[in-house]
Order: C-alpha cells, then sequence, then structure tokens
C-alpha cells in the first residue's frame, strides 16, 4: 500500500513554497542528451515578470498568439509551412496566475539535420514579431481567442471548468461575459507596447533534448 511503502521517509521540515516573482536567467543554450530520440524537443523561453490580474496580461497575451497560437500564427506559417523545418511549433505564456509570475515559451520539434537551422529560424521570427504585429493579424487573433472561448461554453463542463479557472485566478462568474469583450477592446497600439514592455529576444533561453548529432 502507499502508506507502507512511504513509512520510512522523514517529514520535510516546512512547508513547500514557490518563487512569486520572476528569477531570470542568463540567456545561455543546454542540451539534454537522450538515447534513440532523433527528433529533438526544443523549448526557447524566459521569466515574464506579468502575473494573470495584470493591465498587460490581455495585450500580451494576444501578441503572443499572434507569434506562435495556432497554424495561422507566424512560427507556423514560416518555420513549418514556408521553410518546412518542423512539423510543429508554437509559442505561449506559460504559468499565468496571480500568485507568480510566467514565462515565455516556445516549443520546437525539430530533426538532428534541421536543429541548428529551425533554432536560427525560430530566433529571426521571434526577433521580427518582437518589432511589432500588424493590426490585421491582431483582428485575426482577437476573433479566434473571443471564439474559442464563447465555444468553450457550449457544454455544461466546459462552463464549470471555465468558471473554475476564473475563480482560482481571483475572477468572479461576470468575467465570461467580460473576457471577451476585453479581447475585442484591445488596440495595436496595446499589444505592441507590451510586447516591447516584456519580451528580450536576446534574454532567451534554449533547451534542446534528444540524441544531438
Amino acid at each position: 500500500t502507499v502508506t507502507e511503502a512511504f513509512r520510512g521517509w522523514a517529514p520535510h521540515g516546512r512547508e513547500a513554497s514557490f518563487a512569486r516573482t520572476a528569477q531570470p536567467q542568463p540567456p545561455g543554450r543546454e542540451t539534454v542528451e537522450m538515447a534513440d530520440k532523433l527528433n529533438l524537443d526544443v523549448r526557447m523561453g524566459h521569466a515574464v515578470p506579468l502575473r494573470r490580474d495584470s493591465a498587460d496580461f490581455l495585450a500580451l497575451f494576444a501578441g503572443v498568439f499572434v507569434l506562435g497560437g495556432n497554424f495561422s500564427a507566424r512560427l507556423m506559417q514560416t518555420v513549418r509551412d514556408e521553410q518546412g523545418l518542423t512539423y510543429g511549433v508554437g509559442a505561449r505564456l506559460a504559468g499565468p496566475a496571480v500568485e507568480h509570475d510566467m514565462d515565455l515559451r516556445v516549443s520546437i520539434s525539430l530533426s538532428q539535420e534541421n536543429l541548428e537551422r529551425g533554432i536560427a529560424a525560430t530566433r529571426e521570427q521571434i526577433e521580427r514579431w518582437a518589432g511589432g504585429i500588424t493590426a490585421e493579424e491582431l483582428e485575426r487573433a482577437k476573433t479566434t481567442l473571443a471564439g474559442q472561448h464563447v465555444v468553450g461554453l457550449a457544454t455544461t463542463g466546459g462552463l464549470a471548468a471555465r468558471l473554475l479557472v476564473y475563480a482560482e485566478r481571483g475572477f468572479g462568474p461576470g468575467y465570461l461575459d467580460r473576457y471577451p469583450e476585453e479581447i475585442r477592446a484591445l488596440t495595436v497600439d496595446e499589444v505592441n507596447a507590451a510586447i516591447a514592455r516584456y519580451v528580450q529576444p536576446d534574454a532567451l533561453h534554449v533547451v534542446a533534448a534528444g540524441t544531438a548529432a
């Protein structure tokens, strides 16, 4: 039983804790060797001093969606469709919460022969995106994000799940109606200002896991 298996463990002595403020690490690159894994998983990212209840969250969230939120995002359109370097690439704000800061996270799967070119191409797109998005890109993102929200409320399970997530993040039931309106109200200037304020392409840390060539 579980009780028997853990009987000899000593008490930890203190409560578990986590850092509430982002702890930026210097940019760099690491390779985690894994045998017989010729397709490598690559992660790029850096800490972002932003929380879910911050005024800039939705602006940066929409901006990151333009970069890598779906199949029409910049990374998929360029690194995947135009250059053919990967089957999958995306970007997101990871760990959004009101208790601690989050991070920008870019994910891409690359073969051995495409590893360096894929990383370079992804970096190039991140740098271009950090210079600003277009009004057309933002309109597409707003339509998609607001639509995803509404579709997610179509079932009782989806409605309950969304209510729970918002409650955990300090928002009341009324946020179900406010969220799509706040998304639609975003302007390209707000989004580009948030990207410029929080994203640092030169600060990206890169980790590749797999069998390196």
